[in-house]
């Protein structure tokens, strides 16, 4: 009993100690909490991000969303001078389904979109 007590008291804190500046923060999907953490590729996209777009990363995002009942995710984008191709839109480990701006019925069962990732020095109003 007390071991579940203290597990309970554990997990609590940890749901309590997320700040509301990190868009990740509680985000679960793909069955794991935090996955821009958990998920090695998309952690590798942000780390990718970073590193190789630092003259547009305050314009970068990543989104999680619902496709057909699926957690699916996509890097957006809103650089007011950049000529960008479409993004690609990745399951869960990380394959790719399709492109957006392909296929308008595809694009419209995209649903329940947030950003779980903003880059440094944000930019963006979404």
């Amino acid at each position: 009993m007390k071991k579940l007590l203290l597990l309970a008291g554990v997990i609590s804190l940890m749901a309590f100690s997320c700040e509301k500046e990190e868009p990740e923060c509680g985000t679960s999907a793909c069955g794991v909490t935090e996955p821009l953490q958990n998920l090695p590729w998309l952690k590798a996209e942000v780390e990718s991000l970073e590193k190789n777009s630092s003259d547009i990363s305050e314009y970068l995002y990543i989104v999680q969303a619902n496709y057909k009942g699926e957690t699916v995710f996509f890097t957006g984008t809103c650089c007011p001078y950049c000529n960008t191709a479409p993004p690609t839109v990745f399951n869960c480990k990380g394959q790719e389904l399709f492109t957006l701006g392909q296929n308008a019925k595809q694009d419209n069962s995209i649903k329940n979109k947030k950003v779980i990732w903003k880059g440094p020095n944000y930019a963006c109003t979404l």
